[in-house]
């Protein structure tokens, strides 16, 4: 699991309040759709590629449970879990996270990026929280960079 992914676990917890259940479980994207996500079935498609984290909505079923008809005249377990956005590498994503953290803040949160073009491209993002508090975090994207911050922020 990459540095990026396990962000994203960080922020799904302590930010948006999801409930991890894996950090393993099948996932990949939707071959119709485009779409990532994660295997309802257990053995999975053979699309479902990859292993990442997951949380379980409130409709959710986790661990996986044997599949009361099952298909193919096989044994499949079934359970009901979402993939972890991408918070970390999709802005939008990134920008639900700075929404769900001022909200938790009753809005006394304020981000600011900045971008350095010197011998490499870097980011820097500061959330300021109870001013003169603030928190600031460089990196190589401008997603990452305000994911660290925000967890910087909600851990101050």
């Amino acid at each position: 699991m990459t540095i990026e992914r396990d962000i994203d676990i960080l922020i799904a917890e302590k930010i948006m309040g999801l409930n991890v259940v894996s950090k393993n479980h099948p996932c990949g994207y939707d071959p119709e759709c485009g779409y990532y996500e994660a295997s309802h079935f257990l053995p999975p498609s053979s699309w479902y590629s990859e292993e990442g984290p997951v949380y379980l909505p409130e409709d959710g079923v986790y661990p996986p449970v044997p599949e009361p008809e099952p298909r193919m005249s096989k044994l499949n377990y079934y359970c009901y879990v979402v993939a972890v956005p991408f918070y970390s590498t999709d802005i939008s994503k990134t920008w639900e996270a700075v929404e769900k953290l001022s909200e938790r803040l009753n809005g006394d949160i304020s981000v600011s990026l900045f971008q350095r073009k010197s011998f490499y491209p870097q980011w820097r993002c500061r959330v300021c929280r109870d001013s003169p508090k603030y928190f600031d975090a460089w990196e190589k994207t401008a997603p990452l960079a305000i994911c660290r911050s925000l967890l910087l922020a909600i851990e101050g």
